[in-house]
């Protein structure tokens, strides 16, 4: 069952690893998990291997000034390479690999292939509420590549995800629509801040893709033309929420001093 270090969730195995760990830097701990891929940033979807780890530039340097978070991240690594070794036996599974962002969180990503042929480019953060969700769950699959699965499920319809045309050539396309009208339905912070973030994850994803040579120019455009127009709502919502909690302050004195 999932154990708690920190801000992350992790086997009992992975805790008893780490903290009887005498690791003392970074190289140290690469040398425990020399079946990874490590690379020092947060870029998805190197389409080489299925055991890439992606790691935040600060979060290097947590593990080397901070033995708490050193275990911690440890820890995480453990199940990495486990879940690492899950993901080589899918014939399905092209590529994969995890990203440990700037915040500490945990993010895995695909490319897989399809029983008619097509590309799905498949990426979830691992949120905790989910994570919380399936703690203790009984599944044949490791519990990120059911988060993947229900995410590759529900973008099977959707232009976001990588498609192959009738040539077999993998395409990436940003979904404009979609994320206008999310921009327009979007009325507050938390709404704004969680379209931001899947605007750079598109951004990513497109800029990925025109290094491979999936998209062209036009749909990096297009996706940084969105993120400033989201910007400036976000700027407007923020004015807005700034405005609301002066005018709630001013009563609440009002209603001191009467």
């Amino acid at each position: 069952m999932p154990v708690r270090i920190g801000n992350s969730y992790v086997s009992e195995a992975a805790a008893d690893f780490a903290r009887k760990s005498n690791s003392k830097n970074l190289d140290d701990v690469s040398k425990k998990f020399p079946e990874l891929k490590f690379s020092v940033e947060t870029q998805p979807f190197n389409p080489n291997g299925t055991n890439n780890v992606s790691i935040a530039p600060n979060i290097l340097r947590e593990m080397q000034n901070d033995p708490d978070k050193k275990i911690e991240y440890e820890a995480l690594l453990y199940d990495i390479q486990n879940e690492t070794e899950k993901r080589q036996n899918r014939k399905d599974v092209i590529a994969s690999g995890f990203i440990i962002n700037r915040d500490g969180s945990l993010g895995a990503w695909s490319i897989s292939k399809r029983d008619d042929g097509k590309i799905f480019r498949d990426k979830v953060n691992l949120a905790r509420d989910e994570f919380e969700k399936m703690i203790g769950k009984k599944s044949k699959k490791s519990l990120i590549q059911e988060l993947l699965d229900k995410k590759s499920t529900e973008k099977k319809s959707d232009a976001e995800s990588t498609d192959s045309t009738p040539e077999g050539k993998t395409t990436v396309n940003f979904n404009e629509s979609k994320r206008a009208r999310q921009l327009s339905a979007a009325k507050n912070l938390n709404d704004m801040n969680s379209l931001m973030q899947l605007l750079l994850e598109d951004l990513d994803e497109c800029e990925n893709g025109l290094e491979n040579g999936w998209c062209d120019e036009n749909e990096v455009k297009k996706v940084k033309k969105m993120i400033e127009r989201a910007k400036q709502k976000l700027a407007e919502v923020q004015s807005q929420d700034s405005k609301k909690s002066a005018e709630e302050n001013s009563d609440f004195s009002i209603s001191i001093l009467f």
